[in-house]
């Protein structure tokens, strides 16, 4: 799986610059990339097709977005704040990087003014 976050098609595609991403945007994106539909993510299934590309937008939701934990969850299904957590750390972990809140863990997320 690739870090979105380095992927430069991926800002392009958007068409509007990084830090200024909407969860519906890159939910459909994710979705196109990983062919699954909105509402398959949106949903409670567990199945790794769907909940891997889930883990994946939750993850870029997080970095390039101004939204909290509990704000990332209502758009996913109503999820919590928890599982929205696990769930970055899941992904982060596949792409080999620190856990949220490890001591060498340092989380580049997008500021905005």
């Amino acid at each position: 799986m690739t870090d979105l976050l380095l992927d430069r098609p991926f800002i392009n595609r958007l068409g509007i610059a990084p830090g200024i991403v909407s969860i519906r945007a890159i939910q459909r994106e994710i979705c196109e990339l990983r062919f699954v539909t909105l509402e398959q993510m949106k949903g409670r299934s567990q199945e790794f097709r769907i909940a891997r590309p889930r883990q994946e937008a939750m993850h870029e939701a997080y970095l390039r977005t101004n939204k909290s934990l509990a704000e990332i969850g209502r758009a996913f299904g109503g999820r919590h704040k928890q599982v929205v957590y696990d769930s970055i750390n899941a992904h982060r972990r596949r792409l080999g990087k620190t856990a949220l809140g490890a001591p060498m863990g340092v989380k580049t997320r997008v500021a905005h003014a």
